[in-house]
């Protein structure tokens, strides 16, 4: 089971984890981070995102995706691996998130629900899955080359 997202955005690949020290400084900033949780994920998983139904805090959304990059602290660009530095994860949602007004809030409401979501929840990565799926399938799927395998 994971708590932490690998995810395609920004200018690159980048991971985001919720830790503790995170955790903590939302709650700081925001309150409860139960409470934080309950008004990010209403109305997420109705109709695909209802914003009817939504109640986030596009500041809590910003606190959320800050702290996951900084407790993700990785990433991957221009084909480069990457540390993640407060100040880079402040730039990065200063550019990529709350300053630009191309980007529909819904961006933003996906990707820190997911990051609060994972946090909260796990999950079993796809990959782990299908080879866990393939294993059963294939006896001898256990001795096979994975170093060629493609997931997509």
């Amino acid at each position: 089971m994971r708590t932490s997202l690998d995810l395609d955005c920004f200018d690159g690949r980048y991971s985001f984890r919720l830790d503790m020290a995170g955790i903590v400084a939302i709650e700081e900033r925001h309150g409860p981070i139960g409470e934080i949780f309950a008004r990010t994920m209403a109305g997420r998983y109705q109709d695909f995102g209802d914003p009817l139904a939504a109640r986030f805090r596009f500041a809590e959304l910003v606190t959320i995706i800050r702290h996951g990059l900084i407790g993700g602290n990785s990433g991957f660009v221009d084909g480069q691996d990457i540390k993640v530095s407060p100040h880079l994860a402040n730039h990065l949602v200063d550019t990529y998130v709350a300053a630009n007004k191309d980007n529909p809030w819904d961006e933003a409401w996906k990707l820190a629900a997911s990051i609060l979501h994972a946090s909260m929840h796990g999950y079993q990565p796809a990959i782990d899955e299908a080879q866990k799926k393939t294993t059963q399938d294939r006896p001898d799927a256990s001795t096979a080359d994975r170093s060629s395998q493609t997931v997509f």
